[in-house]
């Protein structure tokens, strides 16, 4: 892993000026792929919000990250990693 150091450095400071916060949002590099790769974390709320802005009008529909249950029957939404998204336009 520590061959990997100086990369991380690099792209962490390349990518850095993308970094962009907004309520319940962020936009940021992620540690995980050595700082090269821009991800969109946001939470189940600020998505839907995002959506209707957005103009979609249909069903929006959130499945956990483990088990692939639709969010009424899977396990609290604070403990998801992530969650998958189907929108209905």
């Amino acid at each position: 892993r520590i061959a990997h150091v100086p990369r991380a450095l690099a792209n962490y400071r390349r990518l850095r000026p993308l970094t962009q916060r907004g309520p319940g949002w962020i936009v940021t590099s992620n540690g995980a792929d050595d700082f090269g790769l821009v991800l969109h974390y946001t939470t189940p709320a600020a998505l839907q919000a995002e959506l209707r802005a957005a103009g979609f009008a249909g069903e929006i529909e959130l499945w956990d990250d483990r088990a692939g249950l639709p969010a009424a029957q899977a396990r609290p939404q604070h403990r998801w990693w992530y969650f998958n998204v189907l929108v209905r336009c």
